[in-house]
Parts: structure tokens; sequence; C-alpha cells
């Protein structure tokens, strides 16, 4: 069952905030890889979960990643969202918090990878 988008977010508050944060992070993210790619040096302290040092430096194309990832999340999350988004109110809403709530943490990633480069 296929259920219209804009009137699911339109008809539920809590979704729309959700979707609206989830669409502000993204584009911080994209005016973040806009306006910083270029300062950027070849490499970029990416790897954060693996052992400090030499380990955690990747090449500055990484820094592409996170935001096309997140695009990439969230355009699955939302098709998933139309189309079994008017059988569960609740798996709705923690689905859409869920892409927002990655795409934040993608964005904090991004401006700490910023802050340690510049």
């Amino acid at each position: 069952m296929r259920v219209n988008l804009s009137t699911l977010i339109k008809t539920n508050p809590t979704l729309a905030l959700g979707f609206w944060v989830g669409i502000l992070c993204l584009v911080v993210q994209w005016i973040l890889v806009v306006l910083f790619v270029w300062r950027l040096p070849p490499e970029i302290p990416m790897w954060y979960s693996l052992p400090s040092g030499r380990l955690q430096i990747g090449s500055g194309i990484w820094f592409w990643l996170l935001p096309g990832l997140s695009l990439i999340f969230g355009l699955i999350n939302l098709t998933f969202l139309q189309f079994g988004g008017g059988t569960v109110k609740i798996y709705s809403s923690l689905q859409l918090w869920l892409t927002s709530v990655v795409m934040l943490l993608a964005t904090i990633a991004m401006i700490n990878i910023l802050r340690l480069t510049l």
C-alpha cells in the first residue's frame, strides 16, 4: 500500500519536525562540502573508530562519503516510509527520526573533521 508522503507529513507534526531536521542536516552537509572541499589537505582524519595515529587518516576524497551516504540513507528510508508509513504510526515516527539522527551525527562528524583539519 503506497502512502502519499506529503499527506503523511502534513497530518503528523512529529513527522514534519523530523523530516525538516533531516533536510536541514542534509543541506548543511552539502554546504560544508561545497565551501570546504577545495580547502582540505590531501589527508584528513576520517576513521575515528580505528586506533589513533596513521590508521585514522584518509584521503580528502572520503569527505564526500558522509553527505553521499546521508543522501542515499535518507532516500531509502523515505521510500520505505512511503510504502509502509500508513500502517503503524509509531513505526513511521521512529524511522523518520532515526534518519534525522543519523544525518545529524554525520553533520557533526563533518564539522569535527573540518575543525581538526582547517
